[in-house]
């Protein structure tokens, strides 16, 4: 008897298909279908779908589960602004999906019908997009897109880390051996040639999001606060910053900067009208049931 028959005789064959193919009744948001399982994720135990495609704009999501983390930077962080405030506890209550990729030009060609980009390439991120369009973006792909709210963005960055950069701690030497190591997970100035590259060519975070720092900046949902007043006791639960504020928060770094504007907690702003060949972004979705 074969291998086969001898599993289906002993009720183990859908068992060994359920680990071949990780096949799974697992839940999937409206607008989307499940993406190929890249590899065995723990946070199917949640009934979502550990990563799915976006079915109008093909963006792929990661799942993102709910948890606590520290955000901010300690002040012995080298290269550290004051903006970024004190180490403090948030709390996030929902798990949301964030995409694996910035979104690319081919993508917001499908929705918008036009590219801004300065450095044209269908597998670029999009750039030159200002945060007023990326809204229009998100309205015109429906299904719940948004902006990840900046405390998303930190906590899918940092992923578990609590060190300056998610794969190490702060770099002894920005403009020593250490570069070696951002540039196997960023594009920036020490080895970008002065412009942006295709998505997902560096090494992911320990979640699985590929350029979350360097290539170009991305928008967060958020109006900027300055968090060096922000008391560091207590826990904040799902926080989200102003509305009635003249700049909107970007985050990551881009191929122009330096590596210390990589860090996990380094916080930028612009107007939300600003347009920039640094500037693109990552959309998020929240599931609900």
């Amino acid at each position: 008897m074969t291998l086969r028959g001898r599993l289906k005789n002993t009720g183990c064959f859908m068992l060994l298909l359920f680990a071949v193919t990780g096949c799974v009744n697992l839940r999937v948001p409206e607008g989307f279908r499940a993406a190929p399982n890249r590899k065995p994720e723990p946070y199917t135990r949640t009934g979502w779908a550990h990563a799915v495609i976006h079915e109008k704009t093909g963006i792929e999501m990661v799942f993102i589960p709910a948890g606590t983390f520290e955000i901010g930077s300690p002040e012995s962080d080298a290269g550290r602004s004051v903006d970024e405030g004190p180490v403090r506890s948030v709390r996030l209550t929902q798990p949301f999906y964030l995409a694996r990729y910035e979104v690319t030009q081919d993508q917001w060609l499908e929705i918008m019908g036009d590219n801004p980009s300065r450095f044209e390439g269908k597998d670029r991120p999009v750039e030159c997009v200002s945060w007023d369009a990326c809204q229009q973006f998100l309205q015109e792909a429906g299904n719940g897109l948004s902006l990840p709210t900046e405390a998303q963005w930190e906590y899918a960055c940092r992923a578990g880390t609590t060190t300056a950069f998610f794969f190490a701690d702060a770099f002894q030497n920005y403009f020593g051996d250490d570069q070696g190591l951002l540039g196997r997970h960023a594009w920036f100035d020490g080895n970008s040639d002065g412009r942006t590259h295709p998505v997902g060519l560096k090494a992911p975070n320990p979640w699985g999001l590929h350029d979350i720092i360097g290539n170009v900046w991305e928008w967060c949902e958020d109006g900027f606060a300055d968090a060096r007043n922000v008391s560091p006791d207590g826990l904040t639960t799902d926080p989200v910053g102003p509305t009635d504020v003249e700049h909107r928060v970007l985050r990551g770094g881009s191929w122009l900067n330096l590596p210390w504007l990589c860090r996990s907690a380094f916080r930028n702003m612009a107007p939300p009208q600003t347009r920039s060949m640094l500037f693109g972004f990552r959309v998020a979705a929240v599931p609900s049931d």
